[in-house]
C-alpha cells in the first residue's frame, strides 16, 4: 500500500512540475560492435534497466533477430527485486523464436524474444546478449534513448576494428567520439558515451522525438557477404556490388524468347508498356528471403517457370525481357513505404528495403513498379514517391529523387446528383474520379473480398443512416485513373424543422476525413498536396424553394486555397466546392495558423442552406 501511495505521489509531482513520467530507467548500457574482418562480426549488448510500473513493462522484454548470417551465441537475463536481490536467471533455453516473415513470405529471419514474466514493481532486468555474424552488410545503429518515458543514466557504444580497417560513421546530436589503440596496436577502439538523459513525455510525434536523439550510424567500408566482396565508401561502389550480386540471372524460357521475337519493333514507350502488361498478367508477388536471397534476385527463368517472385525477382524478370529486346533498364533501390523517412544520401550504406526499375527514354524516365499486377507503367504511387533513391548503373550509380505527386496531380473529383424529398431523405448518384496518389485505392478494389469491399465503401460516407444500393468501379488500364459510381439512399440528410429543410454545403465528406491535425502534439505533416473538386446538384422537393443561401466565399493562404459557390435556379441548387491543400510540415505557430485555416473551411462548409415551402 505504501508503494502504491509513493507511486501516486510521484506521478502527482511530475504532473504539477511538467516533468515527464518515468516508466523505466536504463541504469547502464554498453553496445560493443567487434569487427573482426570483412566477413566476421560480433555484437554484444549488455544493459541494466529498472522497470517502475506496468506502463514500462514492454521495456523489460528482450527482442532482437536472427537470420542465416546472424546467430545468437550467448544469452542471459537476470531479474532483481527493488532491493537488488536476485529473483531468477533466464538462459537461452527460454528464448522464443518466431518468423519475421508475413504469411505471403518465405524467409529464414526470426525474432528472438524473452519475457521476464515478473511484475512485482519496481524491478531490474540485466541482460547480456552476444550475436555472431558471418558476413555483414549492415552494422547496428546506436540510439541510447529510443522510447518515450524512459530515462538513461549512462550508455556507451564501443566499436572495435582491425588497425587497418576504415570505420565509417555518422553522428547526430552528440560529439563524444574517442579513439584509442588496443590489443598491442592490432586494433582500434572507437567509443561514444552519453549520460543523464531524462525521460521525454509522449507529447511530440515519434518522428520529431527520434530526430532529436543522440545517435550514431555505422556502416562498413568493405565487406564480404556469402562470398561476394563489396565496398561501401561510395554509392558507386555499393551499386557495383549489387550489380555483381545480380548478374547472369537474366536467362528466359524459349517460349518467352519466341514471344519477344514475335513482338513488333515499336518505340520504347510502347514496347515497355506491352512487356509490363505481359509481366503483370503472368506473375504475382511472393516474398522469398532465404540466405543471400534477401539481397540477390531469383533467376528470371525461375519467375518465368513458376509465375511468382519477390520485388527483386520480378524486377529482374522485367529487366531481362527488356534486355532481350535491346532496351536498357536500371535497378532503383529505395526505402519504400507511404510514410518512410528519407535516406541519408550523404552516408552511403544499405538503407533500402525495395527495388524497382527505371527505363530512360530520350529525356524522360519510365518508372516500373514490378510488384503490382494492376497499376499502369510510370506510376509508383505513395510507396516510393518523392524521396531519394539509388539509381544503379555500372561505375555510375547515383542518388536521384523520384517523382513528386502534388496538388495539381492528386485530384479527387466528385460529381453528385442528389434528389431530395420533402422529409429530408435523399437519393444520391455519385461519380468519383481518383487521380494521382488517390489512384492507390485501386489496389483495394482489386484485392478486397466482397465483404471487405462492402465495409470499405461504407466507411467512405459519414451519414448516420444510409444504404449503398449500387456500386461500380472502372480502372483506366493505361492511365493512373480510377472511376467509381455509387448510388445511395440516405435518411434524414436534411434536417427537418417544422415545414423547413436545412442542408450544409459539405454534404459528401467533412474535412476531418482528409486531414487529422493532432492538437496535443501540435504537429502536422502533409506529405503530399491534394485537391478536392466537388460539384453537387440538388433537386429540391416539389413546392420547395431556397429561403436562405450562403454567399460565395474564397480563402487563399500559404497552406492552400478554398472556394465555394452556391447558386439556385429552376428548382435546383448547384454547389461548387474546391479545396487545395499544399504539401508542408507545421508545428508550433504554423500549426496554429494551419488549424485556423482548417476551422475557417469547416465554418464555411457548415453554413446553413434553408429550404422553405412555396406559398
Amino acid at each position: 500500500m505504501k508503494n502504491l501511495l509513493y507511486i501516486v505521489l510521484i506521478l502527482c509531482i511530475q504532473e504539477a512540475t511538467g516533468q515527464a513520467r518515468e516508466f523505466a530507467r536504463i541504469n547502464k548500457e554498453t553496445l560493443t560492435v567487434d569487427i573482426k574482418g570483412q566477413e566476421r562480426l560480433q555484437v554484444t549488448n549488455e544493459y541494466s534497466i529498472t522497470i517502475y510500473n506496468e506502463a514500462g513493462y514492454s521495456s523489460a522484454h528482450f527482442i532482437d533477430y536472427e537470420d542465416q548470417f546472424r546467430k545468437l551465441s550467448s544469452f542471459v537475463m537476470i531479474i532483481r527485486d527493488k532491493a537488488g536481490k536476485k529473483i531468477k536467471s533466464i538462459g537461452s533455453g527460454k528464448i522464443m523464436r518466431f518468423s519475421l516473415s508475413q504469411s505471403f513470405e518465405t524467409g529464414d529471419a526470426n525474432y528472438v524474444a524473452v519475457d521476464p514474466e515478473y511484475k512485482n514493481f519496481p524491478f531490474t532486468v540485466e541482460v547480456t546478449a552476444v550475436f555472431d555474424q558471418k558476413g555483414f552488410l549492415n552494422l547496428p545503429t546506436w540510439i541510447p534513448r529510443d522510447r518515450f518515458n524512459v530515462s538513461v543514466d549512462a550508455s556507451t557504444l564501443k566499436v572495435v576494428i582491425p588497425f587497418d580497417y576504415r570505420l565509417r560513421f555518422k553522428e547526430e546530436n552528440l560529439k563524444s567520439h574517442n579513439v584509442e589503440s588496443i590489443n598491442k596496436g592490432k586494433s582500434n577502439l572507437h567509443s561514444w558515451t552519453v549520460k543523464d538523459l531524462s525521460a521525454v513525455e509522449r507529447d511530440v510525434t515519434y518522428k520529431s522525438f527520434i530526430e532529436d536523439q543522440p545517435k550514431v550510424y555505422l556502416a562498413p567500408s568493405s565487406f564480404v557477404l556469402d562470398g561476394y566482396v563489396g565496398k561501401m565508401i561510395s554509392w558507386e561502389g555499393f551499386g557495383d556490388w549489387f550489380l555483381e550480386l545480380n548478374q547472369n540471372r537474366n536467362t528466359l524460357l524459349p517460349g518467352t524468347m519466341k514471344m519477344l521475337d514475335d513482338l513488333p519493333n515499336d518505340d520504347v514507350e510502347t514496347t515497355v508498356a506491352t512487356l509490363y502488361k505481359y509481366m503483370q498478367d503472368r506473375t504475382r508477388y511472393v516474398s522469398i528471403q532465404l540466405g543471400i536471397g534477401g539481397f540477390q534476385s531469383l533467376p528470371a527463368k525461375f519467375v518465368d517457370e513458376r509465375g511468382y517472385g519477390e520485388c527483386k525477382a520480378l524486377t529482374n524478370y522485367m529487366k531481362a525481357m527488356l534486355h532481350y529486346k535491346g532496351i536498357k533498364s536500371n535497378y532503383i533501390l529505395a526505402k519504400a513505404g507511404q510514410d518512410a523517412s528519407n535516406i541519408k544520401n550523404e552516408f552511403p550504406s544499405n538503407q533500402f528495403n525495395h527495388v524497382f526499375l527505371g527505363v530512360v527514354d530520350n529525356q524522360d524516365t519510365i518508372f516500373l513498379e514490378c510488384t503490382s499486377q494492376t497499376i499502369p507503367p510510370n506510376y509508383i504511387g505513395t510507396f516510393t514517391d518523392d524521396r531519394h533513391v539509388l539509381w544503379v548503373d555500372s561505375a555510375r550509380s547515383q542518388i536521384i529523387r523520384t517523382p513528386v505527386y502534388d496538388e495539381n496531380e492528386n485530384v479527387l473529383k466528385k460529381n453528385a446528383n442528389l434528389n431530395l424529398d420533402e422529409n429530408g431523405n435523399a437519393n444520391l448518384d455519385l461519380d468519383v474520379n481518383y487521380n494521382g496518389i488517390f489512384f492507390d485505392k485501386s489496389s483495394l478494389f482489386n484485392t478486397y473480398t466482397s465483404e471487405q469491399l462492402d465495409d470499405y465503401n461504407l466507411s467512405q460516407f459519414d451519414y448516420r443512416d444510409f444504404t449503398i444500393t449500387n456500386f461500380e468501379v472502372d480502372q483506366n488500364v493505361n492511365l493512373a485513373e480510377l472511376n467509381c459510381k455509387y448510388t445511395l439512399e440516405i435518411q434524414n440528410l436534411a434536417k427537418k424543422v417544422a415545414d423547413r429543410l436545412i442542408l450544409v454545403p459539405a454534404m459528401l465528406q467533412p474535412m476531418d476525413f482528409y486531414i487529422h491535425p493532432n492538437e496535443f502534439t501540435r504537429y502536422l505533416e502533409i506529405r503530399r498536396g491534394f485537391t478536392l473538386d466537388e460539384t453537387i446538384i440538388v433537386d429540391l422537393p416539389e413546392n420547395f424553394r431556397v429561403d436562405v443561401k450562403p454567399e460565395s466565399e474564397a480563402i487563399s493562404t500559404q497552406f492552400g486555397n478554398y472556394e465555394i459557390n452556391i447558386s439556385y435556379e429552376l428548382n435546383k441548387i448547384r454547389i461548387l466546392r474546391k479545396v487545395i491543400i499544399k504539401k508542408g510540415s507545421y508545428e508550433a505557430d504554423t500549426f496554429d495558423a494551419f488549424l485556423d485555416f482548417k476551422k475557417k473551411i469547416e465554418k464555411l462548409d457548415n453554413q446553413k442552406i434553408v429550404l422553405g415551402k412555396k406559398t
